[in-house]
C-alpha cells in the first residue's frame, strides 16, 4: 500500500448513493487523490499510517465526491447588474430584451472585450468554482450570435481551457478541473432576422462542422424558444451536430411551451 499523505478524521461522508447516504467517517487515509484506507467505525488507524501522515480534523464538515457543474456561461464581457433594478420594479425578461437588454447587452459587451479579457474573466470564475469543490465544468459559448463572433468565442474557450489546465498542473494541491466545451446557439442575430433560413444554413454547413473538425467543441446546444430558434430550426441544428459527431443539448421551454 502506498504511503498516504493525509489522514482525515471525523468527517461526514456522503457517497451520493441515496438521500440517507451520509455516514460518520472516523478516519480516511488519502495518498494524493486516491483513498487508501477508511474506517466507518470508531477504531484508530494503523500506527504506520499515523507515522507517515498529516492528520486533518474535519469535524462538522462534509466529505463528498468532487462536484460537476454541467451548465455554465463563463465566457462573456461586462455584466447586467443594472437590469436587476428593472426586474425588481416588475419588468419581465422579455421586456428588457425588447429594450436592447438581456442577452443583447451581453453580446455587445462581449464583442467589445479583448480575447485576453474574456479568458481572464473566465479564469477568475473558474477559480471560484474550483475553490468550492467543482472538478468538471461545462462551459458554453452563446454570446457571439453571429457565425464570426461564435467562431471567435470557440477559440477563446479553447484558450481558456488550455490556460486552466496549465494553472491546475501548477497548483496540484488544489482540485484539478476539467472542461467540456459547448457551442451554444442562442438566437438569431438582429441583423440576420430577415434571412433566418440562410443563417441556420450557415450554422449547419459552416460553424458546426468547423467546431467539430477543429476540436473546438464537444457538444452543440440550441435555444428552442419563442424569439429564438423555432422547433424546426432547432431540429436542423441538432441533426447537423449529430452528423458531425457532437453531443446534443437543448435549452427548451424555458419561457413558453414550444
Amino acid at each position: 500500500m502506498a504511503k498516504p499523505g493525509i489522514l482525515i478524521k471525523n468527517a461526514a461522508l456522503f457517497t451520493g448513493e441515496d438521500q440517507s447516504s451520509a455516514k460518520e467517517l472516523r478516519w480516511l487515509a488519502s495518498d494524493e487523490d486516491r483513498a487508501q484506507w477508511a474506517d466507518i467505525g470508531f477504531g484508530d488507524p494503523p500506527e504506520e499510517l499515523c507515522a507517515t501522515s498529516e492528520v486533518f480534523d474535519a469535524e462538522g464538515m462534509l466529505l463528498t465526491p468532487a462536484l460537476v457543474d454541467c451548465h455554465t456561461h463563463l465566457i462573456y464581457g461586462g455584466n447586467r447588474a443594472a437590469e436587476f433594478e428593472k426586474r425588481l420594479e416588475g419588468a419581465s425578461y422579455e421586456e428588457i430584451l425588447q429594450q436592447g437588454g438581456g442577452i443583447h447587452s451581453t453580446v455587445k459587451m462581449t464583442a467589445e472585450a479583448s480575447d485576453e479579457e474574456l479568458v481572464e474573466g473566465a479564469m477568475e470564475r473558474a477559480q471560484q468554482l474550483r475553490k468550492q469543490g467543482v472538478s468538471l465544468i461545462e462551459v458554453k459559448t452563446g454570446y457571439g450570435l453571429t457565425v464570426e463572433r461564435e467562431r471567435r468565442l470557440l477559440h477563446v474557450l479553447r484558450e481558456f481551457d488550455e490556460s486552466l489546465g496549465r494553472h491546475c498542473r501548477n497548483t496540484p494541491d488544489q482540485v484539478p478541473v476539467g472542461v467540456r466545451r459547448t457551442l451554444l446557439l442562442h438566437t438569431i442575430p438582429l441583423e440576420q432576422r430577415n434571412d433566418r433560413t440562410r443563417f441556420v444554413q450557415q450554422l449547419c454547413e459552416e460553424l458546426i462542422p468547423e467546431a467539430a473538425s477543429e476540436g473546438l467543441a464537444h457538444a452543440v446546444d440550441v435555444f428552442c424558444e419563442v424569439g429564438a430558434f423555432t422547433l424546426e430550426e432547432a431540429e436542423l441544428i441538432l441533426e447537423a451536430g449529430a452528423r458531425n459527431g457532437l453531443a446534443l443539448k437543448a435549452h427548451a421551454e424555458q419561457i413558453t411551451p414550444t
